[in-house]
């Protein structure tokens, strides 16, 4: 009776001691789970962070493209401008060329008549 009752203190010793490291082993892996959640929780937020970094690229993106046609639009304008601007000086210069050579022409009418006109002097 006596190895009987020795061979169950022994066994429940053996199984306080395997409760009590299944207990650690159940310390062990909530930690483990827990450290699992916090680093879910922290790839999470980066994944926020990133898409806010893109979204935020995104639309400096789109600003650039606005800006970029907007630019473009006052260059077009800036060019039709250049180009009147041309013609306007083209037709001031043919204007310029058309009265100077009436000018000679007046000149030479002038000179005409007073020569008629000095004839009919004498």
């Amino acid at each position: 009776m006596e190895q009987l009752v020795q061979i169950v203190l022994q066994k429940t010793s053996q199984s306080i001691e395997a409760v009590k490291q299944g207990g650690s082993a159940i310390n062990e892996t909530e930690q483990v789970f827990k450290n699992i959640s916090e680093n879910i929780e922290n790839i999470r937020s980066v994944m926020t962070n990133v898409s806010t970094a893109f979204e935020n690229v995104e639309r400096v993106a789109g600003e650039m493209a606005s800006s970029t046609e907007q630019q473009t639009t006052r260059t077009n304008t800036v060019l039709e401008t250049s180009r009147d601007i041309q013609d306007m000086s083209k037709k001031f210069s043919d204007n310029g060329n058309e009265m100077n050579s009436k000018g000679r022409v007046l000149k030479e009418l002038s000179g005409d008549l007073e020569n008629k006109i000095g004839r009919f002097k004498i």
